[in-house]
């Protein structure tokens, strides 16, 4: 079996595809383990320290952030 240069093509690009969106699944999940220990990390500080708090709560919403960021470039 010959494979045409279109063939190949079409083989690396669909390698390449997989490739990008198990790359970016790991990137969600190290995202979500860093969600977790952000919320974790706000529960055991408290609210007696407020600038720890609004630091966390910040780390937060730029974790959320990325995690929705990165589920929208797998899907579009």
């Amino acid at each position: 079996m010959t494979w045409s240069s279109s063939s190949l093509y079409l083989l690396r690009a669909s390698f390449f595809s997989t490739l990008h969106k198990y790359r970016m699944a790991a990137t969600i999940t190290q995202t979500m383990n860093k969600l977790r220990a952000t919320t974790s990390a706000m529960r055991t500080f408290g609210s007696s320290m407020m600038i720890q708090h609004t630091r966390l709560h910040a780390a937060l919403v730029a974790s959320a952030a990325l995690l929705v960021r990165n589920i929208l470039h797998i899907f579009c």
